[in-house]
């Protein structure tokens, strides 16, 4: 049952990213929402007994594109707070400071603020981001968050360049010296120049021992890597306990199972959600997962029931073909020849965290730093 929404809120940001995944949908659209718009999304919603909605894509707050005077976010968060659904915002950090300046009755609705950081080192963040301040907004977002008690973190797009061990250090560092969490999604190749930016397979396994042995987990959606680190798993969660808004474009709102492909599963304007989550589009994106594909049934593979196939986007983005098992598939790595360390079994944190809206929702990692006291020291 879906509990988890992801909603591209609007068109424009403020930002210029060089690896961003949603300016391909969004850059030919100027469309904003309604406020009748709007409000039927959200009683859509909430009928459906949805239970946390992150907003991200482009920068939340332009909702109605630059005019940050006619901005619906307020109105949106507020909407769903009222009904009890949790809402998180992964922001480049200027959202955070527009709601805390001028709606903070909002900014401390928001239950997640993810912080989205390139590289730990300033000028290179600012730098791929193409905003000279961007990286101050972040730990200055970072520090406002911690004034007010309200979770946090980093979140990171792991490409080839900031999964090496010293990005990785000195993003830890930072997290022990803002009190935050991390969270890393692994880049997805959407647009041709992102194969340029992915990295090994085998430095991604690196990756998630030096994170598995460094940090506390607080939630593993990668279904291929929970179930190497013994960890339940029952294959991706997109399409089944979680699916993505997508922006207004052409008078619709299209619907996808997953934030990475543009499947489109219908309109959410004038479709119900129930029809929308059992239309072909949905039923065949699950499929793979309920099947599993015959490639993986071939390798001699013990994770095979909990993997379930691993992530259909990398899969198809990466292959073009969902019978393969996911690119980071160990077993398939060793038929290739390709050498990886092991991944080591993790304890995944109590529920004391609290509620993460990404939990089940994205192929994403969400842990903090061990002994944060001793390393503040």
């Amino acid at each position: 049952m879906i509990k988890n929404i992801g909603w591209s809120i609007g068109n424009y940001c403020n930002a210029q990213c060089k690896h961003c995944y949603s300016w391909k949908t969004r850059r030919t659209s100027k469309d904003v929402l309604t406020k009748d718009e709007i409000d039927t999304i959200i009683d859509k919603l909430i009928a459906a007994k949805i239970e946390t909605v992150n907003f991200g894509g482009n920068e939340p707050i332009f909702t109605q594109g630059p005019d940050l005077e006619k901005t619906m976010l307020p109105y949106i968060i507020t909407r769903f707070n009222d009904a009890g659904i949790i809402c998180g915002i992964t922001t480049n950090g200027f959202t955070a400071h527009y709601l805390h300046e001028h709606h903070h009755d909002v900014f401390m609705m928001v239950n997640d603020w993810d912080f989205s950081m390139d590289s730990p080192f300033e000028d290179e963040h600012n730098s791929n981001r193409s905003v000279c301040d961007s990286y101050e907004l972040i730990l200055s977002g970072l520090k406002l968050c911690s004034e007010y008690n309200r979770p946090k973190s980093i979140v990171i797009a792991g490409m080839k360049w900031n999964m090496e061990e010293r990005y990785l250090d000195s993003f830890l560092e930072l997290a022990v010296t803002y009190d935050t969490e991390l969270r890393i999604n692994t880049l997805k190749p959407i647009e041709p120049h992102h194969f340029d930016l992915l990295p090994e397979t085998s430095k991604v396994y690196d990756a998630f021992k030096y994170l598995f042995e460094n940090t506390n987990l607080i939630t593993l959606g990668e279904s291929v890597f929970a179930a190497q680190a013994g960890l339940p798993a029952s294959g991706c969660a997109c399409g089944l306990h979680s699916l993505r808004i997508q922006s207004k474009k052409n008078n619709r709102v299209p619907v996808t199972p997953c934030v990475y492909l543009s499947m489109d599963g219908g309109d959410i304007l004038t479709q119900e959600l129930d029809e929308i989550v059992n239309s072909e589009t949905f039923k065949k994106f699950n499929e793979r997962r309920e099947y599993i594909p015959s490639k993986c049934r071939e390798i001699n593979c013990d994770i095979l029931e909990s993997c379930r196939g691993g992530c259909y986007a990398r899969t198809v983005l990466m292959y073009e073909d969902t019978n393969y098992p996911d690119p980071y598939c160990p077993y398939a790595a060793k038929e290739k020849g390709i050498g990886l360390c092991s991944i080591p079994k993790v304890v995944k944190e109590d529920d004391s965290k609290g509620i993460r809206v990404h939990e089940n929702y994205l192929c994403t990692w969400i842990g903090e730093p061990k002994n944060k006291a001793a390393q503040q020291k």
